[in-house]
């Protein structure tokens, strides 16, 4: 099967100013040759991506500053790409929270439901149709291996994640006769600042083996991408992570996550956070 050629193609990034978007969009525009539409909140965070992009290439940049938490946030992104000859999208931008499941954590677990699985459904049905339209075209959604297993203590970001890998995957089978490439990404961890914000910082550094930078993470899911390759787990140690977590009992996978993530191990001493 012949590789996907990103050169002078457009492609859609979203959580584009900081962390992996910001290393996918540097990767593909330096490495690949690709324009891009990079989305987020951060005006200034995503001027600085396209600047530095600048500075070692002459990529187009379009900047697009959205909250897709916003209503119709998914939509008004959309709109604003309908003028480029877009070939691929890239759904990065993810919340997640670590710490016990209760009533007072709503909003924040409604924020991580809408980000981390309604906006993905909404922008790859979206981008679907132009990809259709045109006959070719990639969509690369960010998962995890939280996707497959429980994990207690970030109960709500596991099962969205595991949402958007179930609803990928179907979607690649139903698109899978087109020349269209419906991929995930599902690594262990990677060393960004949303890491530190969900207060993991102890448990980063406890089990840093997991843990790819943002830089190469980009790099093994392009590579993978282009490849036509439609779960891309990165690295020897995850890949025997996943092998693991199909090969033995779930209830035995749920309590080894629940010791590896168990709260209280990685609160900071009366400090109350990780």
């Amino acid at each position: 099967m012949r590789k996907l050629d990103l050169r002078n193609r457009t492609v859609l990034i979203t959580g584009a100013s900081r962390g992996l978007g910001k290393q996918f969009a540097l990767h593909l525009a330096r490495e690949e040759g690709t324009d891009l539409a990079l989305v987020g909140r951060n005006r200034a965070g995503l001027e600085k991506v396209a600047a530095e992009i600048g500075q070692h290439c002459s990529r187009e940049v379009k900047v697009i500053v959205q909250d897709l938490l916003a209503e119709h946030g998914a939509q008004i992104v959309y709109e604003q790409v309908r003028d480029l000859d877009l070939f691929g999208l890239v759904n990065n931008a993810g919340l997640t929270y670590y710490g016990n499941t209760e009533a007072s954590q709503i909003e924040r677990f409604r924020s991580i439901i809408e980000l981390d699985f309604r906006v993905v459904v909404e922008l790859s049905l979206l981008c679907l149709s132009r990809f259709r339209e045109r006959g070719e075209g990639f969509i690369l959604n960010v998962t995890s291996l939280a996707s497959f297993v429980p994990i207690p203590y970030q109960s709500v970001y596991a099962a969205t994640k595991s949402a958007a890998q179930s609803f990928s995957d179907a979607l690649a089978l139903e698109n899978r006769s087109s020349r269209i490439v419906i991929s995930t990404f599902a690594p262990a961890g990677i060393f960004t600042d949303i890491i530190k914000e969900a207060g993991l910082t102890r448990h980063m550094q406890k089990h840093r083996f997991f843990y790819l930078t943002p830089q190469r993470a980009a790099a093994l899911a392009v590579e993978s991408l282009k490849r036509h390759k439609r779960m891309i787990i990165p690295g020897f140690v995850n890949k025997l992570i996943y092998l693991l977590i199909k090969l033995l009992p779930r209830a035995l996978v749920v309590f080894l996550s629940e010791r590896v993530f168990s709260y209280d191990r990685y609160r900071l001493p009366g400090s109350g956070e990780a």
